[in-house]
């Protein structure tokens, strides 16, 4: 009997031999060798340290010394590895610890091929009080990765007649301004309305710690000045998708939170994620975002007062909720009509809560860095992207063509660096991998 213990990350059981592995359970195969056979034995497990391997021969005498000693080597040394971490995998995760900017990343990274996925890892701390790690089911402020859902909210209400696509500010804010109520509901999702964005207002860090009723804030952006003709140009607005969604609530007469849970989250299994408000906005694993400074000290950052995001970006969520999504969506769960409408682009490359252009996987870095003005590549991959950040949080859903995609969850900000600089980097080389390994990623 030999007995030999065999860590994943090393040499392990030949495929050829044992072609099957289940944790917990006892796998057996042999091998003929000359006149007897060697009967091997293993054992997978639950925590995945390593294997242990048991084998047994049954030979003649005469036989023993001339078989065993090099059927053992030759199985142990020349068949191909199975426990051995996928090298797809292995390269991704080591991209994500080679992080650019400082090689430290923060959060949770998850990336597929189809039905099968090669990265779902979280990477230092949800809450560095309480040492609780950051992993695949913790909730992140998505922040203006709200905005697709939002979108894919309203899509499904113009399905239902509850309004169109064209239906105005007006129709259902009859105090509106003559020049904002000619603002339709198409022109607020694809960023065309001209309505100034908030977050670009001089008292907007002041303002975004201090509680308001929706109604009143609706108000406030409708009797702003537009900054151009509604529907001529585009210009990305916080303040047109905060309208869009009190528009949608007036509309149906129902809250927005509920609206995304029963129409958009579980429709698609997202059974983790909801709509920020003053009375929903903990949740027990929930990450704090961080901020860190030149000196490289790091705090935890004051939260944005929900009702000052709303619907341009108080949803929080998790990578596997972000990932049912992705997969509802590639595999066909929504209507045709509402899928068309998002990743159909207008302006500055905008869909329905989605960028979407033709691009290089290769070169990704060019449509992540000017995502508005990027003028296309490969034509045949399509490439549909948004990104979020909140203080402290960044976060990004990616798809690739219709059947992959990746997702980056971060909760440390880095005030040395533009925000999300780093976030679109480490996304452009994960890309740059998966299509090195992948020959029909965008097929």
């Amino acid at each position: 009997l030999i007995l030999v213990v065999i860590p994943d990350s090393t040499i392990a059981v030949s495929r050829c031999l044992l072609p099957t592995q289940h944790q917990g359970q006892a796998i057996s195969d042999q091998m003929s060798m000359g006149n007897g056979f060697i009967s091997v034995h293993r054992f997978v497990p639950r925590a995945r340290v390593g294997s242990l391997l048991a084998m047994t021969w049954t030979m003649p005498k005469d036989d023993f010394s001339h078989w065993l000693l090099p059927g053992a080597l030759i199985l142990l040394c020349l068949c191909p590895a199975v426990e051995a971490a996928p090298p797809l995998t292995q390269r991704l995760h080591e991209v994500v610890e080679q992080a650019p900017i400082d090689g430290d990343f923060t959060g949770v990274v998850l990336v597929w091929s189809g039905e099968t996925v090669l990265l779902r890892r979280g990477y230092g701390l949800a809450d560095r009080d309480r040492g609780l790690p950051n992993g695949p089911g913790t909730l992140f402020e998505i922040a203006s990765l709200s905005k697709h859902f939002v979108a894919t909210l309203a899509y499904r209400l113009v399905t239902e007649s509850v309004l169109s696509e064209e239906t105005t500010v007006a129709e259902i804010f009859p105090q509106a301004p003559e020049r904002t109520g000619r603002i339709t509901v198409d022109q607020l999702i694809h960023h065309t309305s001209g309505l100034p964005t908030y977050t670009q207002w001089e008292n907007w860090p002041q303002l975004s710690r201090q509680p308001i009723a929706t109604q009143v804030f609706v108000s406030e952006l409708l009797d702003q000045t537009l900054d151009f003709e509604p529907g001529t140009r585009f210009s990305y607005s916080n303040s047109g998708y905060y309208v869009l969604g009190a528009l949608l609530e007036r509309a149906s007469g129902r809250p927005l939170g509920l609206l995304l849970q029963e129409k958009v989250f579980s429709p698609a299994g997202m059974t983790a994620s909801y709509l920020m408000t003053a009375s929903a906005n903990e949740g027990g694993s929930r990450a704090i975002g961080y901020e860190r400074l030149e000196d490289g000290r790091e705090f935890p950052v004051q939260l944005l007062v929900p009702s000052r995001s709303f619907a341009a970006g108080a949803i929080v969520s998790t990578a596997d909720d972000l990932h049912r999504w992705s997969r509802w969506v590639q595999s066909g769960g929504l209507a045709p009509e509402i899928t068309t409408e998002l990743l159909a682009p207008s302006l500055g490359n905008y869909g329905g809560g989605l960028l979407v252009a033709r691009a290089d996987p290769q070169q990704m870095h060019r449509f992540l860095d000017s995502p508005f003005s990027y003028e296309g590549g490969r034509e045949n991959c399509r490439v549909s992207w948004h990104w979020g950040s909140n203080p402290g949080f960044n976060a990004m859903m990616l798809w690739l063509g219709q059947d992959h995609g990746m997702l980056l969850l971060e909760n440390r900000e880095d005030l040395t660096v533009e925000r999300s600089t780093r976030l679109f980097q480490l996304a452009a080389n994960l890309v740059r991998e998966l299509a090195s390994a992948q020959s029909q990623l965008c097929s």
